[in-house]
């Protein structure tokens, strides 16, 4: 009898034990996910008051870089040569609610002694290759060339110029693959093949998704207008509307981080990513109405090499930059428009140079921009 109660209190203690284990067992995981959950809550809390930080750092910083006008020389670049292919001033102004962008044809006359290239994308491709010949990295000499560029373009047309961003083909690819690509509407069919700098365009008329490559070809595609170069920056016109609306369209916070990432990644500029950010969420709250592009068109003629540029008419090009870039209220006679005659030559070009212009001043808006015909 005794050995069988013995069996059953030894039973009992070990039944005992592996409960109180359990029990213990228990508390401790108890306690294990309530220490786990609250941290996970404290770090929920940590990014919550983080993105909320960063929100309000980056209404902060559009309050400051936007209380005025915030101008930007956009240079496009062929990664073949080095070249700006693409000269663009871009004109934020948030509190106005308004975006204004002015292309400047790369063709455009310029007269600089000790030089014989007459074009204004020479600046930017002189001032990088002798950075290069001096020992600069290419990273380092496309800094030097947008300042060069920048310093031209102030002194010479008289508009204040606060950022730089340059960005080449491979930039252009890298950022519309990272908003999924643009919707455009591709006004003709497009062959063109160019075997000395690997260039294939082929798109076909009709309205598609352009994807990081088939926005390269578009934009760079140029022969077979013919307006020549200004069918392609028509053409620009139609792909940047299609950019804007499509970030517009989908715009987020997450949004812009990663939008602010890919240009940072892949452009070269003065600005940093903490720039970037809110400066995107400024443009984001302009209505697509409010987007004008115009460009700072001239009138064909050969240069003593015979060469084709562009020679800008002097009073157009006054008005022109006077609407779109100068700040709110500004009268033409406040533009110290080209003060060393950089964009004349005596003769026929400054007949066109001092003679009217028969060029709208009227731009086209980010909606509008189906009117443009550039066949």
């Amino acid at each position: 009898m005794f050995k069988h109660a013995g069996k059953k209190l030894l039973s009992l203690l070990l039944i005992a034990g592996a409960v109180s284990g359990a029990w213990l067992v228990g508390q401790k995981l108890q306690s294990a996910v309530r220490v786990g959950s609250e941290k996970i809550a404290a770090a929920g809390g940590a990014a919550i008051r983080a993105i909320q930080n960063a929100e309000e750092a980056g209404s902060a910083l559009i309050e400051a870089a936007t209380a005025a006008e915030v101008t930007f020389l956009i240079t496009g670049m062929d990664d073949a040569w080095s070249g700006s292919d693409v000269i663009m001033l871009a004109s934020l102004d948030v509190s106005e609610g308004a975006v204004r962008i002015v292309q400047i044809p790369r063709d455009t006359y310029i007269n600089r002694p000790g030089s014989s290239n007459h074009k204004l994308n020479s600046v930017f491709a002189n001032a990088a290759a002798a950075a290069r010949s001096g020992g600069q990295s290419d990273e380092q000499a496309t800094h030097t060339a947008s300042r060069a560029l920048v310093s031209f373009l102030e002194t010479n047309m008289g508009v204040e110029i606060d950022h730089y961003v340059t960005i080449g083909t491979d930039g252009l690819r890298a950022i519309v693959d990272a908003v999924g690509g643009v919707t455009v509407n591709v006004p003709m069919d497009i062959d063109y093949d160019d075997n000395s700098q690997d260039l294939h365009i082929h798109l076909k008329a009709g309205e598609q998704v352009l994807d990081g490559k088939a926005a390269e070809q578009f934009v760079r595609f140029r022969s077979g207008y013919l307006t020549a170069d200004y069918g392609r920056m028509d053409a620009q016109k139609i792909f940047l509307s299609a950019l804007f609306r499509k970030i517009k369209n989908e715009f987020s916070l997450s949004t812009a981080i990663e939008l602010a990432t890919s240009c940072f990644r892949h452009t070269e500029s003065d600005l940093g990513l903490a720039d970037l950010i809110p400066l995107i969420r400024g443009a984001m709250q302009v209505s697509e109405e409010n987007v004008k592009m115009i460009t700072l068109k001239g009138q064909s003629v050969k240069d003593e090499n015979g060469v084709v540029c562009e020679v800008l008419s002097r009073q157009y090009a006054i008005d022109l930059l006077t609407d779109y870039l100068l700040p709110r209220g500004a009268e033409s006679s406040q533009l110290k428009f080209d003060p060393n005659g950089v964009f004349t030559a005596p003769g026929e070009i400054d007949r066109i140079y001092r003679g009217n212009s028969p060029f709208s001043k009227s731009g086209v808006s980010a909606n509008d921009t189906d009117s443009i015909k550039i066949r």
